[in-house]
C-alpha cells in the first residue's frame, strides 16, 4: 500500500504547515534532463494539476543529461524527474541499487540501517520464497518511509504486423528476435 490522490488531504497539510496556503508556498522546481526545454507532455500534465488542484506553483528547470545526475546529488533539489529500468529481472535490481544507503545509485540520500540488513540478508537468501517476502518487507519499508515518490510510470506500445509471428517481449521487456519470423501475406 502506498499514499493515495488526495487533494484535500494535501490542502490540509498546506494549511496545518508553516505557510498556511497555497499561495505562501514558495514556487516548487523540477529538474529534469534534457536540451532545448522539451518538457514531456506528462509532466506538463502533473503541472498544471498541481496547479489547478492544489494552487501551487511549479517551474521546470532543465539541465543536460551530462550535468543532471551530479547536480542532482549535490543541490538536492526538490523534485527531480528520473527513470530507471530493470538490468535484470529481480526486485535486487530496485530496491538494493535504489535505497541501499552506500549504493552509488541512491541519490535520494536515503539512510535506514534496519532496511540495509534486510536487503543485504535478501540478497543471499538460497530460498525463493523467503527471499521473495524479504524484499516485499523491504518494498514496505520503502513505501511506509517514502524516500521517493513515484510520479507516473511509463507505458510502451508495440504495433506488430499480422504477419510477424513469434515476437514476445520479455520480463525486461526486450524481443528475443531469433524467434521471430514472417507467414506469406
Amino acid at each position: 500500500e502506498g499514499l493515495d490522490y488526495d487533494a484535500e488531504r494535501a490542502e490540509e497539510l498546506i494549511a496545518a504547515s508553516e505557510y498556511g496556503d497555497a499561495s505562501n508556498l514558495p514556487p516548487i522546481t523540477i529538474t529534469v534532463s534534457g536540451y532545448g526545454n522539451d518538457i514531456p507532455g506528462y509532466l506538463g500534465a502533473i503541472i498544471q494539476e498541481w496547479r489547478q488542484n492544489l494552487g501551487v506553483e511549479v517551474l521546470v528547470r532543465q539541465l543536460e543529461s551530462e550535468n543532471f545526475i551530479y547536480h542532482i546529488k549535490q543541490e538536492r533539489d526538490e523534485l527531480f524527474m528520473l527513470g530507471w529500468v530493470a538490468d535484470y529481472p529481480d526486485p535486487h535490481n530496485f530496491l538494493d541499487n535504489l535505497f541501499y544507503s552506500g549504493s552509488e545509485n541512491n541519490i535520494f540520500g536515503y539512510s535506514n540501517l534496519e532496511l540495509d540488513d534486510l536487503l543485504s540478508q535478501a540478497a543471499i537468501e538460497q530460498d525463493t520464497a523467503t527471499r521473495l517476502s524479504m524484499y516485499q518487507q523491504a518494498e514496505q519499508k520503502i513505501i511506509d518511509e517514502a524516500p521517493c515518490l513515484p510520479l507516473w510510470f511509463g507505458t510502451n506500445y508495440i504495433l506488430v504486423k499480422p504477419y510477424v509471428r513469434g515476437y514476445e517481449l520479455n520480463p525486461l521487456g526486450v524481443p528475443d528476435l531469433s524467434q521471430v519470423y514472417m507467414v506469406q501475406h
